[in-house]
């Protein structure tokens, strides 16, 4: 999942980001419908507060992956048990066999 950023010098400069309530939403959903596939959240979403908020509820709403996760995340993890594995690959292309 990739998230909307408003980008300086492109005819959407002057958007907002979705709601994070619409983007939580949404990834609640994917969870509940594929609860065994692989989530992740790309690199491409909004910085700072929403970032961080965003990443924190995406560890809580069951994702697996986040790319450049905000602390905020890797606290969130900590708080549940969770074991986070940071890697250096890039979001592009995940092959599995």
């Amino acid at each position: 999942c990739n998230v909307f950023i408003p980008t300086p010098g492109t005819p959407f400069a002057d958007r907002d980001p979705p709601p994070l309530e619409h983007v939580l939403a949404l990834l609640a959903s994917a969870r509940m419908l594929f609860p065994t596939t692989t989530l992740l959240l790309g690199c491409m979403r909004p910085g700072g507060e929403y970032r961080e908020r965003l990443d924190a509820w995406a560890v809580r709403l069951g994702v697996n992956v986040i790319v450049n996760p905000a602390r905020t995340a890797l606290r969130a993890a900590a708080e549940m048990g969770l074991a986070a594995e940071i890697g250096d690959e890039c979001c592009v292309l995940e092959v599995r066999r």
